[in-house]
């Protein structure tokens, strides 16, 4: 990028990008947590898509194993393949090699990588917790995955995405899994939810340490990606 510093990512979304000062912030950790089919992957793929047409490179950790190169093609056809080489894709396999991952990010960074996504951070820890009941432990490694990624984005001036699923709790409502330690961390969190309406979605910028600004929009989920209506 010739030596240009740039604070933020944008997403594409009017609202978010304006109300986070240009879109989600660098050197820093933004929690993205929602139901199933909400939309959060399509958010993020939007950034990577506008990212890598910047000329920035991605590290997407895909424990979901939602990105290919067909769903970004469908996203933006001019997509070329130099540009695509801009995005390094890993897949854990179990909450153990996710840890080792993020714990050995510094290898995969180069220069011109502006953004790193974990999604989801919390799938394979369910899937753990599912099997070992091992709560305390496994939020421990999860507090140290996320101090280790807010590490890296301040390091190396990356804006990092964290994705959650996302539990609904009768008196609280929806909220992220392992919901203390993730907003922890997160000076950002947003919150997308279904709204009853085929591909309308609800975006609620909940807690943001950047402006201070806080805001909600509805969008509509295309093949394109996420579109403000």
């Amino acid at each position: 990028m010739g030596g240009v510093f740039i604070l933020s990512l944008p997403t594409g979304c009017r609202t978010l990008d304006t109300t986070l000062g240009g879109g989600f912030p660098r050197s820093s950790i933004t929690l993205i947590y929602g139901e199933a089919g909400s939309g959060k992957s399509t958010l993020a793929l939007q950034t990577v898509v506008k990212a890598a047409l910047k000329g920035f490179k991605t590290i997407y950790i895909d424990s979901d194993e939602r990105l290919s190169s067909m769903r970004l093609l469908q996203m933006d056809e001019s997509l070329t393949d130099e540009v695509l080489q801009r995005i390094v894709i890993l897949r854990p396999t179990s909450f153990s090699e996710q840890t080792h991952i993020v714990e050995s990010l510094d290898r995969y960074i180069s220069r011109g990588v502006a953004l790193l996504i974990l999604d989801s951070i919390t799938k394979l820890y369910r899937i753990e917790l599912s099997q070992t009941k091992d709560s305390f432990g496994l939020n421990r490694e999860l507090n140290r995955q996320m101090a280790y990624l807010s590490k890296m984005a301040k390091v190396f001036n990356i804006a990092c995405l964290s994705i959650s699923q996302a539990r609904s709790l009768e008196k609280r409502g929806l909220e992220p899994v392992a919901s203390r330690v993730l907003k922890f961390w997160s000076p950002v969190v947003i919150r997308m939810e279904l709204t009853g309406k085929p591909n309308l979605r609800r975006i609620t910028i909940e807690k943001n340490e950047i402006t201070g600004k806080m805001a909600t929009t509805t969008v509509l989920i295309t093949s394109k990606g996420v579109e403000e209506v």
